[in-house]
């Protein structure tokens, strides 16, 4: 078995069971590049199929997150030196899909949350995420080059569902900010905005 490592290519024998661990996407793509998988897709590039497995690959489930954010009342951080970032987490059901068990979770963050972690303005972040997405993804090679990312096609809202959820989220996440516990140190929303009321607006922000 081959591996690289920090830039040099390493050969490693071994006479027992290998586990290959490299994560949601880059171990479809591993097994895919050793011949495992979709023996269409391998042929596609000329890849040996040692076992014709249509799985592999198939059946992607991501998270989505969404996420709405308040600034602070007050004139310190609220985040502490000794924070994880995230502080709280909450499971319950939407009454939006016909899951029985909970469909979202909640994670709350005394920082406001975007694509970096926003120090300049003192905040906190509620994030609703989907627990059981019915919308499904893909994995697929790029090439048979192993340094080369594979092709992900996550689907993200392709199932209706999916959505229903997450503008429920927003609405139960907006509830719970605006509860007695917050009064005092929550002010104004800043994502998706105060003026984002509609469900046709909640989803428009979601997408």
């Amino acid at each position: 078995m081959a591996h690289l490592h920090q830039g040099t290519l390493r050969q490693v024998y071994v006479n027992q069971e290998v586990i290959i661990s490299a994560g949601v996407f880059d171990s479809a793509k591993l097994l895919m590049l050793s011949g495992i998988g979709s023996a269409e897709h391998l042929h596609a590039f000329d890849i040996p199929v040692i076992v014709d497995l249509p799985g592999v690959g198939k059946n992607l489930h991501d998270h989505l997150l969404a996420v709405v954010g308040y600034q602070s009342t007050q004139v310190q951080p609220l985040i502490a030196p000794t924070s994880n970032i995230v502080e709280a987490g909450l499971f319950l059901h939407s009454g939006k899909s016909n899951e029985v068990a909970p469909d979202l979770q909640f994670l709350f963050s005394p920082a406001l949350l975007s694509s970096t972690l926003t120090h300049e303005v003192s905040g906190a972040t509620l994030v609703a995420c989907l627990i059981k997405p019915q919308s499904h993804g893909t994995v697929r090679l790029r090439s048979t080059n192993p340094l080369d990312p594979a092709v992900i096609q996550a689907n993200y809202l392709q199932c209706e569902t999916d959505l229903q959820v997450l503008v429920e989220g927003i609405k139960i996440a907006r509830q719970l900010a605006h509860s007695d516990a917050f009064d005092q140190v929550l002010g104004k929303e800043v994502a998706p905005g105060q003026d984002i009321t509609s469900d046709e607006a909640i989803s428009a922000y979601i997408r």
